[in-house]
């Protein structure tokens, strides 16, 4: 979904906002609400507007580079092949097995490295961006319709939701219009935008009761940022929408799903939720809270499908998978079969 570009190609691929045409279909979008360009759709002013000035689309926060780049789960593995543990990811560092200091370059030319993995080292965006730090940067979330609407196209990315050609743009009227906002990584000397670093998108996720709206972030970043860009954003988004603890929050169904959680809130709550949907949301593998201990809880339900999802999720174990080969639905224990089939590959590696 995401294609990276060098930084030459970055400079010359950005167009920097949306065309004309592009604009004017996004003004159709917001035509009843004039002060939508200025300050957001109604729905978005609605969720932010406690933290987003009167009469603004935007706030922006310094970056705060915490140091941290997590390495490329190919480049870690080959090294941990090799006996080297990282020592500095974002310095190109490990430790030999006599603790010393070396360079990852050299250690995965001695180690003959293929050029996959050599290549996903000099090109992690993780190092890249960790490096455009020292540039000053900042972060700014918008709710802005050209914005929102823009915020896979004429950029140095592109992904599904491009206006002109992605295969998801249907979705980028309901981003507007239900509240979507977006962050930006960008230059301090850059406070318009308009040629940003990376992005991440906030979707709107709603109380079951209806009474409230909190944003939070997707996994999925675009761009060319270091690690420390995301949790920036998602400690803002905690800052500023805490969840209820003793509420359950869902995901607008009309936004476009860039593989962030379904349902957010107490876990015990949504795993023995009344509505067997949402226990169901549960386990989908975008729910990386999940543990063993609720995949056995999810084995026992009473909804074959909660207990289908439960055994495929990622974080599923041996035990799992054999209890779960026992179940009286035949998909069930199709579902766990396949699971112990793809456990067996990976041992195997």
């Amino acid at each position: 979904m995401i294609e990276m570009k060098t930084f030459k190609q970055y400079q010359r691929f950005i167009k920097e906002e949306l065309d004309s045409r592009q604009k004017r279909t996004v003004d159709g979008w917001i035509k009843e609400h004039p002060d939508a360009q200025q300050e957001g759709h109604p729905n978005a002013v609605a969720i932010s507007n406690h933290v987003i000035p009167r009469g603004s689309h935007k706030v922006t926060i310094p970056f705060e580079d915490d140091g941290q780049a997590v390495a490329h789960p190919e480049v870690e593995k080959h090294l941990r092949s090799h006996g080297y543990s990282i020592d500095n990811y974002k310095k190109g560092t490990v430790r030999d097995k006599y603790n010393r200091q070396v360079s990852i370059g050299k250690v995965l030319q001695k180690t003959k490295a293929e050029d996959s993995v050599k290549n996903s080292f000099l090109n992690d965006p993780n190092r890249r961006g960790a490096r455009q730090s020292s540039k000053g940067l900042s972060v700014t979330i918008t709710r802005q319709p050209h914005q929102i609407a823009g915020m896979s196209t004429g950029q140095g990315w592109t992904s599904c939701v491009d206006m002109k050609c992605g295969f998801e743009k249907r979705y980028l009227k309901d981003e507007v219009r239900e509240g979507t906002h977006v962050a930006y990584l960008h230059h301090v000397d850059d406070p318009d935008m308009k040629k940003p670093i990376a992005r991440v998108a906030l979707k709107p996720y709603r109380s079951e009761d209806g009474k409230s709206t909190i944003l939070r972030p997707e996994d999925q970043v675009y761009g060319d940022s270091p690690d420390a860009f995301k949790r920036n954003v998602d400690a803002w988004a905690e800052k500023h929408f805490p969840i209820d603890k003793n509420k359950i929050y869902l995901k607008n169904k009309k936004v476009y799903d860039d593989g962030s959680e379904q349902v957010i809130g107490d876990a015990d709550s949504i795993r023995n939720h009344p509505k067997k949907d949402i226990r169901r949301m549960f386990f989908y593998n975008s729910n990386k809270k999940v543990t063993p201990k609720h995949i056995d809880d999810g084995l026992n339900d009473e909804d074959w499908m909660v207990r289908h999802h439960a055994v495929l999720h990622a974080n599923a174990t041996r035990a799992n998978v054999e209890k779960a080969l026992k179940d009286e639905q035949p998909l069930v224990q199709y579902a766990a079969n396949s699971k112990l089939r793809d456990m067996e590959k990976t041992r195997g590696k």
